[in-house]
């Protein structure tokens, strides 16, 4: 935008002097005004998707446009919840009553707009969103690229691109779940879980949607979401995180896709629980802040990050610094231990200092620095503090040793 205004404004001058020596030239004749530009006007901003949705509704034509794979994918998402939402009586909760439902009508473009604001449709979108993004992000065809075109470059959070190469394992397609619900207008954010199973660390991620006041899980990878109601009286809703890992009742009472490939074939050879990272006493981290414990057992060893994160402190800007930090669980709880944490990078934004602290004892820190060490006892926390927006330090190892001898 900017290289086509000044192009045209650059034009102007040369036209002008042209025009000036026809002018000089030719007294007799009026000089020719050199024609006006045409400025370049900026492309209007894109429409919300309620307002998209609405204002193809009132044109009589609901074609979804194509402004982009992931905003294409979350039209078509929106007018399938719009339907479902018109079917139930456009009703708040999920299991109107006759009166409530009424006659049947049209949808109307205000239904459109107003529909964030029902539970109803919060729900039903939330739910369609976890029916649909391991199809469009697929595990299996993670699996070829992986091993059939090794110089495939890996999407990452790109939920654009995780689209458009249809790939994703969980963090691909909770990626792709988080910008189906934000486009939505629906408060979402990722939920992680680091557990052990059977002696191995294992990981996942998911996506929580805001509603009713609760977050609201779904897996985005399995196909899968839990009802809060076990009775089959109540209205329909998606039931709470906290609630799905601590009653076990309701974390059964789950529906998900049984007939995703590859998951499907690995249930049957290997009788894997899919959804065993809820029942296996979670380290939670929702929306890149929480805590994650760290055994050091022995009278030393090392930390290599194996299936949890190697970063400490918030990357997150915008909002009051929380971020991840660690829950330090020594084995020795007497003895004098020596820390020591390998620094592969850092980053602070703002002129604030910022500290790298184990409990109390704090050590500043930029992004020159590699090595930071403590000696503490029974050490508990590991944190960042600063007052920056954003302050973390990732970490190669953290090695320990207890001291030995009385």
């Amino acid at each position: 935008m900017i290289t086509r205004i000044w192009a045209a404004v650059a034009v102007v001058p040369v036209v002008i002097s042209v025009a000036f020596g026809a002018a000089y030239r030719l007294t007799h004749k009026p000089a020719e005004q050199p024609p006006p530009q045409v400025q370049s006007q900026p492309e209007p901003p894109e429409l919300p998707l309620p307002e998209l949705v609405a204002k193809l509704i009132e044109g009589g034509d609901p074609t979804c446009p194509g402004v982009g794979s992931l905003k294409y994918e979350a039209c078509l998402l929106y007018q399938s919840a719009l339907g479902v939402w018109r079917n139930v009586g456009f009703t708040r909760s999920c299991k109107p009553t006759a009166a409530e439902v009424g006659t049947p009508r049209q949808i109307r473009p205000e239904d459109a707009i107003n529909a964030p604001k029902s539970s109803c449709f919060r729900s039903v979108y939330a739910v369609l969103v976890a029916n649909t993004t391991p199809i469009l992000s697929s595990t299996a065809l993670h699996v070829f690229y992986l091993r059939g075109a090794p110089g495939f470059k890996q999407p990452g959070s790109d939920a654009e691109i995780c689209i458009q190469v249809r790939h994703g394992i969980c963090g691909n397609q909770a990626a792709v779940g988080l910008a189906f619900l934000e486009l939505a207008t629906i408060e979402a954010r990722t939920v992680k879980y680091f557990y052990e199973y059977k002696g191995v660390r294992l990981s996942h991620i998911n996506v929580e949607a805001m509603i009713d006041g609760k977050w609201r899980l779904i897996d985005t990878t399995y196909g899968a979401y839990w009802s809060e109601d076990t009775t089959g009286k109540a209205p329909f809703a998606l039931a709470a995180t906290d609630d799905i890992i601590n009653d076990e009742k309701i974390r059964k009472n789950v529906s998900f896709n049984t007939a995703l490939m590859p998951y499907s074939l690995y249930e049957t050879f290997l009788n894997v629980d899919r959804f065993n990272y809820l029942s296996n006493k979670p380290d939670i981290v929702r929306g890149e802040a929480g805590t994650v414990g760290i055994d050091l057992t022995g009278n030393s060893g090392a930390e290599n990050f194996n299936n949890i994160p190697n970063y400490v402190g918030d990357n997150v800007a915008g909002r009051p610094f929380t971020g991840l930090e660690y829950d330090l669980d020594p084995e020795e709880k007497t003895k004098p231990i020596d820390l020591t944490i390998e620094v592969s990078g850092a980053s602070i934004t703002g002129d604030k200092p910022a500290w790298v602290c184990v409990d109390a004892q704090c050590r500043r820190f930029n992004k020159d620095v590699k090595l930071v060490s403590f000696r503490t006892r029974a050490p508990d926390r590991l944190y960042i503090k600063t007052e920056n927006d954003v302050a973390f330090v990732v970490m190669k190892s953290i090695t320990w040793k207890v001291e030995q001898g009385s």
